[in-house]
């Protein structure tokens, strides 16, 4: 989205501090938490979408340039900018601390109506200059979500308008493994934690709009469906300590017309147990990431008023959700959180015009 600033936050770095309020659930008292948040001088969007250890990544987006992949080091004014000779955007989706994964387009790449974009899937190793295309040779579109140990995970597209099989790579596009199973329809790679890939595939004969968790130990003879009993549609967004996180629909909702994201509730899976995250009174939630007994992620509320998701964590239950949007000023009424490392939570918020986003960084205390 090229349009002009709306705000001037060009080149700082806010910082405020909130001690109590109304955010919290349960009888347990609201969290001490200071957001921080910012963007480079001269760009008008700013996006965190992974960290780990002191790295954070993510991109960022000009008026006058399309969007390059940003490596923070907790400074969102001063990240290392990724660009490769070749393409003409490069974005970044999760790291593990030594390398960062996501994806581009090729300089002059034709983008057909709708949302088949012809993404290649991109692995860098600490500097723009190390840049690997995973897209194996003839693929239409190829996209990397997750890094871990020197695999990454994603998706590959073979050619437009086929399906997307969930892809495992290390470091190649040659290395390139298809991890759809024998009767799915398509499916996808969200996260990789110590050897185990995490996301959800498309069950054979079910509608396009289902899917089922799934998990996989590095090969197609590994997979595990992991839908949870109650529930028609889940997906596993990433791998947490004791098990997973991310989305569920419960059996009996209609899906209709609306985006099914306005649907679903967050879900924590914990060995054989699964518990519903989503708040009380809320109409849509969604886990995204965790780091020891915490969740992070997002929530919709009211789905009617402009459909802006707000981010928010949780300590393990729906009672204990905290509404990490109103630790932000009121310019911000759009906010996601999609990374937690230790005490700090990352993500990014939008002004009310979509125009302008900053890097956001939530640290509880």
């Amino acid at each position: 989205m090229k349009t002009s600033a709306k705000i001037a936050l060009a080149s700082f770095l806010a910082v405020f501090v909130v001690s109590c309020g109304g955010s919290g659930g349960g009888n347990s008292a609201p969290p001490v938490i200071t957001a921080s948040y910012g963007r480079p001088a001269g760009q008008t969007f700013a996006t965190l979408l992974g960290a780990a250890d002191s790295m954070q990544v993510g991109s960022v987006t000009s008026n006058v340039s399309q969007s390059v992949g940003a490596v923070y080091s907790g400074d969102f004014t001063n990240p290392v900018l990724y660009s490769v000779t070749g393409y003409e955007q490069v974005f970044l989706n999760a790291t593990d601390g030594t390398q960062q994964v996501g994806g581009g387009f090729l300089n002059g790449a034709v983008f057909p109506q709708g949302s088949d974009n012809p993404y290649r899937a991109l692995v860098f190793s600490g500097s723009a200059a190390s840049f690997v295309d995973l897209t194996p040779t003839g693929a239409y579109s190829a996209l990397a979500n997750a890094v871990d140990g020197g695999q990454q995970g994603g998706f590959v597209e073979v050619s437009l308008g086929s399906p997307r099989h969930p892809a495992l790579w290390a470091g190649t596009a040659a290395s390139f493994k298809d991890l759809l199973p024998s009767g799915a329809l398509q499916g996808n790679v969200r996260d990789i934690k110590n050897g185990v890939q995490a996301g959800s595939v498309q069950p054979s004969g079910s509608a396009d709009t289902i899917r089922h968790a799934a998990i996989w130990s590095g090969s197609l003879a590994t997979f595990v469906d992991k839908n949870p009993s109650g529930y028609q549609y889940s997906s596993i967004a990433a791998i947490v300590k004791g098990g997973f996180v991310g989305v569920g629909l419960p059996n009996g909702v209609t899906i209709g017309s609306d985006s099914i994201s306005y649907l679903l509730h967050a879900l924590l899976w914990t060995g054989n147990k699964v518990v519903d995250l989503n708040p009380a009174g809320k109409e849509a939630s969604a886990a995204l990431a965790g780091s020891g007994t915490m969740q992070v992620g997002l929530y919709y509320d009211p789905i009617g008023a402009n459909g802006f998701p707000h981010a928010c964590m949780w300590k393990g239950s729906a009672t204990s959700f905290v509404d990490l949007q109103s630790y932000l000023p009121g310019i911000y009424p759009y906010s996601e959180a999609h990374s937690v490392v230790g005490n700090k939570i990352y993500g990014y918020a939008y002004d009310s015009s979509l125009d302008n986003a900053v890097a956001v960084e939530w640290t509880l205390s």
